[in-house]
């Protein structure tokens, strides 16, 4: 049978109806045996449609002997999922015609013709998304406010000449709880972490719904949306180089403020003012200006610390988690190091779990690895040794891949409709680079791998009070997958059965 394919975006005046697409299709079909494949109210930036998978899978099956489109742009705006699809059906001797073009797929000048389209389908595509964006920049300029509405605010509408924009107003329920939080920060004398503490204890609703912590809350501190715009507001994101569209005639009338702009994703948007836009916005704004400022000026002078000391007193820290609550077990060094339950220290959320001391908790659990050692003394086990060259340089590649894969994930949830197709590319190369340099690490490993660079499991109790923090650390992750510890006892869960 051939198959008809018809997409349509939007159910719009002057759009391209699937009525129109399917007639002209029908006509190119004759009498042949058909079935239509319809995609409605689903965009060609990508393939995630319904009715395409469909279409595919009885490609794949034998059950399509030509695709027949009413114009090329129907099926795919993307050059490199257009180059896939054609391959799958000339691999399964599947003709396609498009109605519009009428390429023949058989002629070397057909493929050609049929590239070039594509590369202004592909043009048009990213000519749209540059509208879009310029136009959001315009909105935002105006003071129209198009995301998500953030804690103390709800999403509404409001004309302004004419024109309907999207913006937000004040929450009876969560915008008396920001106010709270910005006088106590800066009039109470309370630190972020005190402060997440008190609001976790009063069953105070946090966004989203998860406990407070002091990082929530210095974001919503830091958020301009808040304040009631000034020119104290406008000198001071002025002095941090923040480009601001509005006149500072703006700033007086009440109003809040929004931000904008290309900041790095894996960074707190506010650290990086020279990234951002800021404008007056349509919404009103319910911290004053002074209480605001002064609230930034604590954030200024109290930056978190860098954490030199994660995972430098015990072995076991990342491995033991609290019994009663969940949260993960951390050392709290005084005249006795002592496992404290960061569910109460950060968020106040758990009072049950009275601490252990590290070095009874360690003992209790070294005693259990030795039994689990011997228990299977006959297994062998690779030893920690320095990585050669060749092989460090494959984990760097593939610590880069990684990182440059989150940044791209990050840019495809940072809640733009559209994404440019060359991160799609970027991400598909990424990962292809990826796999294979975790398939050399792994033919690296298996090389290098003789009879004298076997360590026996049985010399790790010989080995033990020699090693250092960081050996044992590698070493128990390896037999184990938590520590639970509630009434005093700890309840190991390993990775593997040693009964």
């Amino acid at each position: 049978m051939n198959a008809i394919y018809t997409r349509q975006s939007l159910d719009i005046k002057d759009s391209l109806s699937i009525e129109t697409q399917l007639a002209a299709c029908l006509a190119e079909n004759a009498d042949a045996p058909y079935r239509h494949y319809n995609d409605k109210g689903f965009s060609g930036k990508d393939t995630k449609r319904p009715a395409f998978h469909t279409m595919m899978q009885d490609v794949a099956s034998g059950r399509v002997e030509k695709v027949i489109v009413y114009r090329l742009d129907r099926l795919s705006r993307s050059i490199l999922d257009f180059a896939e699809m054609i391959e799958v059906f000339r691999k399964n001797g599947v003709e396609f015609v498009s109605c519009r073009e009428k390429f023949d797929t058989a002629a070397p000048i057909g493929n050609a013709m049929l590239n070039i389209i594509m590369v202004f389908a592909q043009l048009e595509r990213e000519t749209i998304q540059l509208r879009m964006r310029d136009n959001y920049a315009v909105r935002m300029e105006h003071g129209a406010y198009d995301a998500l509405a953030p804690y103390g605010y709800r999403k509404t509408a409001v004309a302004v000449s004419g024109k309907t924009f999207h913006t937000i107003e004040p929450d009876a329920k969560t915008a008396e709880t920001v106010r709270q939080v910005f006088s106590a920060y800066a009039y109470g004398g309370v630190s972020l972490g005190a402060l997440a503490k008190r609001l976790n204890r009063s069953g105070t609703p946090s966004p989203k719904g998860a406990a407070w912590d002091g990082g929530k809350l210095s974001r919503i501190i830091s958020n301009p949306i808040y304040v009631c715009a000034s020119p104290k507001v406008y000198s001071h994101y002025r002095e941090r180089s923040m480009k601001i569209t509005s006149p500072v005639e703006a700033f007086g009338q009440g109003r809040g403020l929004i931000t904008y702009g290309g900041w790095e994703r894996n960074r707190r948007k506010f650290s990086q003012p020279e990234k951002l836009t800021l404008s007056v916005g349509l919404h009103e704004g319910i911290i004053d200006a002074d209480t605001f400022l002064l609230c930034q000026q604590r954030l200024l002078e109290n930056s978190q610390l860098k954490n030199t000391g994660k995972g430098k007193h015990s072995f076991l820290t990342g491995l033991v988690k609290c019994g009663y609550c969940g949260h993960a077990l951390k050392v709290q060094c005084g005249k006795t190091k002592r496992f404290v339950c960061s569910g109460e220290t950060n968020y106040g959320v758990c009072g049950s779990f009275c601490g252990i001391s590290v070095d009874l908790l360690e003992g209790a659990v070294e005693k259990e690895l030795h039994r689990a050692v011997k228990s299977r003394e006959r297994l062998a086990a690779r030893p920690v040794i320095q990585p050669d060259r060749e092989e460090h340089g494959l984990l760097v590649r593939a610590a880069k891949c990684r990182e440059q894969l989150e940044r791209l994930a990050d840019a495809f949830t940072d809640g733009r409709e559209t994404i440019p197709e060359t991160l799609f590319r970027r991400m598909r190369l990424l990962e292809a680079e990826l796999t294979e340099t975790e398939r050399a690490l792994c033919t690296s490993g298996e090389s290098r791998e003789t009879e004298s660079d076997v360590l026996q499991f049985r010399d790790i109790s010989r080995l033990w009070a020699a090693m250092q923090l960081h050996e044992k650390r590698e070493f128990a992750r390896l037999l184990i997958r938590r520590i639970d510890v509630k009434n005093g006892c700890a309840e190991i869960k390993w990775h593997y059965d040693f009964s």
